[in-house]
């Protein structure tokens, strides 16, 4: 059991809810990276970069598969870059209002890598990590 006081304004609680002893610490899920994955590439935007005609930020959308159960809150994929003549640039993220199963989910958002164009890019070597959070809007 838990007790908290409510002020004026808004209130924002988080909790995690899992079962463990009162004196283990009590670890949150975290999503199962084997059930999902990034799919359907699309190239939005080429830019070379000044100067030189061997690099230039590639700006792609792409969808997330969800093998597994389905992710009712937004989700969050994180890229990292495997191929170190391919860098990512800003954030590196895209978003997911949630995880359907069996079915690709549109981003909502763009990623961009800097790289040369002329190289077929590997997508098997951008490496994503996924992460979820429930969020709740006050009320109006």
């Amino acid at each position: 059991l838990v007790e908290f006081a409510v002020g004026p304004g808004i209130n924002d609680v988080s909790f995690t809810n899992c079962t463990s002893s009162p004196t283990a610490s009590c670890v949150p899920p975290q999503l199962p990276g084997q059930d999902l994955d990034i799919v359907n590439y699309s190239l939005v935007s080429q830019v070379a970069v000044a100067g030189t005609h061997a690099q230039s930020y590639m700006t792609y959308r792409a969808d997330l598969l969800n093998t597994g159960t389905p992710i009712l809150s937004p989700v969050t994929a994180k890229l990292t870059s495997l191929n170190p003549s391919v860098q990512v640039v800003g954030k590196g993220a895209l978003s997911f209002a949630s995880a359907s199963a069996n079915s690709p989910v549109a981003s909502s958002n763009t990623f961009t890598i800097l790289t040369n164009p002329a190289v077929p890019l590997d997508f098997s070597k951008l490496s994503w990590t996924y992460q979820s959070t429930r969020s709740i809007s006050p009320a109006p």
